[in-house]
């Protein structure tokens, strides 16, 4: 039974941090451990950490860091060998997601991911995100699968020297980037929800972030050498816009 790790970055998150435990409490896996890193909070985020007092959670404090160098410090401190990235107000779909990663994640196999699930505040479904038909082409549009749904070897976040700090926003972007340059890994897709998101995660927060992510973002295409990145980036906007109003009228017509 491998060990799988979940690291959760929080700063101010008394109002959501309580839905990512009790999901990961419901896991019906024994071998697993939730990391969080709190970046300063000055609600009660770190008291209601606290009142779960089970040694499978374990809190670090990092005062005024960036998301990803509290992501960093989690899975450095992490025991497992398997690793998976999840927001604050984000939680498992299922709880049996440890257990199908567990069997599916062979040892040949470097990364597994599988789909997502966008929810409003009353947590009903306002988009799916699919990864099944994700190919290595589509990452130069800027598509990727989800990085809730990701489960990646701890050895491998230490072979890309695991998050770049310069980025604030689309790090992980970055990080999938350099993922798929490494020659013969091999990857699995679990087809299955893996995680649920809440609309209005970093990358989406305001108008601010949307703008700091997709210069990000360009700025990820162009190291990469990839042509045309601006045109790529206006591509995925529109795509993203398209799906998420072809969800919003089929909802609406069911």
């Amino acid at each position: 039974m491998q060990k799988i790790s979940t690291i959760c970055s929080v700063l101010n998150s008394e109002d959501k941090i309580t839905i990512l435990i009790k999901s990961f409490l419901k896991q019906n896996y024994q071998n697993k451990e939730l990391i969080i890193v709190d970046g300063g909070s000055r609600d009660k985020t770190i008291s209601i950490i606290r009142k779960f007092k089970i040694k499978k959670i374990k809190l670090f404090l990092l005062k005024k860091s960036s998301i990803y160098e509290a992501i960093n410090l989690g899975i450095r401190k992490s025991k497992g060998n398997i690793i998976n990235i999840m927001g604050d107000d984000d939680y498992f779909a299922t709880k049996n997601i440890y257990s199908l990663v567990n069997i599916n994640m062979k040892s040949d196999i470097s990364y597994l991911y599988g789909d997502t699930e966008y929810v409003n505040s009353s947590k009903k479904t306002i988009r799916h995100y699919s990864s099944k038909n994700f190919n290595k082409k589509k990452i130069f549009f800027g598509f990727m699968p989800s990085h809730t749904s990701l489960f990646l070897r701890k050895e491998i976040y230490r072979k890309l020297n695991y998050y770049n700090t310069h980025y604030k926003i689309a790090s992980d972007f970055n990080l999938f980037f350099n993922l798929l340059n490494i020659k013969s890994i091999k990857c699995t897709y679990l087809p299955i929800t893996i995680s649920k998101m809440s609309i209005g995660g970093i990358s989406n927060r305001s108008l601010n972030s949307i703008i700091i992510s997709n210069i990000e973002s360009f700025n990820i295409l162009k190291k990469n050498k990839v042509n045309f990145p601006l045109l790529r980036i206006f591509f995925k906007l529109t795509s993203k816009f398209v799906l998420f109003t072809i969800f919003k009228i089929k909802n609406f017509l069911t």
